[in-house]
């Protein structure tokens, strides 16, 4: 079988993951678990036959970027390792997606239950659902901006959401060449984190995620993903300054990001001093002063 072939088969894989994450999962029917689970089998037979190789680190690279073309955008991290465990990434996926029916998940156990591997996986995977453990979200992106649906997450701070979230922008991103797809990628990612306030709250945090000790060519991919962000942040500041989710987040998450990040202070004046002068004087019958 060629390299092509294997990647492709590999990125239906990430495909199924990616969809596992999502509302799709209330359509899949018997066959559907069935399948997923024969696509994640596959990918541990290829873990086998690639793990050592000479040419692992090129499939490495190839799976790496793998996130940038998926549907509905995701941070899906996947390598020749994860393949290695691809049963259990799964599961692990479907089990802590709260759109996932009863019925699919009694009927999903039921089958891992029918070998003596399938139970392992079961029980790893309910040990870290149990420990409300941040590892039970493979689509990273899906779960950190939607936390009405992900009671596990509720607890932990955003600034190191926005952290694990910036490692894994990178690692799909270092090895994108092309610049429009470079874009577009953090375009889709950007308009999926502005949806709410919980994920502007993250993109203010990401401004504070410290570089230092970081590779130099992963410290530019992350400036280079900062910049696009900032630049999208001020164009939709600049539309509504006033309903901008910007004024919502707390006071020392924007102190913080002002002090790091020498760009995000200049966007940040500028967004004060947009919101200073969308305001005007109101004199009561009193001769009281107020500003609206």
């Amino acid at each position: 079988m060629s390299a092509s072939i294997i990647l492709k088969n590999i990125f239906e894989f990430a495909k199924i993951l990616n969809r596992a994450s999502h509302q799709s999962v209330t359509h899949w029917d018997d066959q559907s678990l069935r399948n997923a689970l024969d696509w994640a089998d596959y990918c541990q037979e290829l873990f086998h036959q690639i793990k050592g190789q000479e040419y692992e680190e090129d499939v490495n690279s190839q799976l790496s970027q793998m996130a940038v073309f998926l549907n509905p955008v995701s941070c899906l991290r996947l390598s020749v390792d994860t393949l290695g465990c691809a049963r259990t990434q799964l599961v692990q996926t479907l089990m802590s997606n709260t759109k996932f029916p009863p019925l699919s998940q009694k009927k999903l156990i039921s089958i891992l239950q029918r070998s003596p591997d399938g139970v392992r996986v079961l029980e790893e995977v309910q040990k870290k659902c149990s420990d409300k453990c941040l590892q039970v979200c493979t689509d990273l992106l899906n779960s950190l901006t939607d936390r009405c649906h992900a009671s596990y997450l509720q607890n932990i701070r955003s600034d190191y959401q926005a952290q694990v979230l910036l490692h894994n922008l990178v690692a799909a991103l270092q090895n994108v060449q092309k610049v429009q797809r470079f874009e577009k990628y953090c375009c889709n990612v950007y308009n999926k984190l502005a949806e709410t306030q919980e994920g502007w709250n993250i993109l203010v945090c990401l401004f504070t995620v410290d570089v230092c000790g970081l590779p130099c060519s992963e410290a530019m991919v992350q400036e280079k993903v900062l910049k696009d962000f900032l630049s999208r942040m001020t164009q939709e500041i600049k539309q509504d300054v006033v309903a901008s989710y910007l004024w919502s987040v707390p006071i020392d998450v924007l102190i913080k990001a002002s002090s790091i990040s020498e760009q995000f202070f200049l966007t940040y004046l500028d967004a004060l001093v947009a919101l200073g002068d969308s305001f005007s004087p109101q004199i009561d019958c009193r001769g009281f002063i107020s500003w609206r």
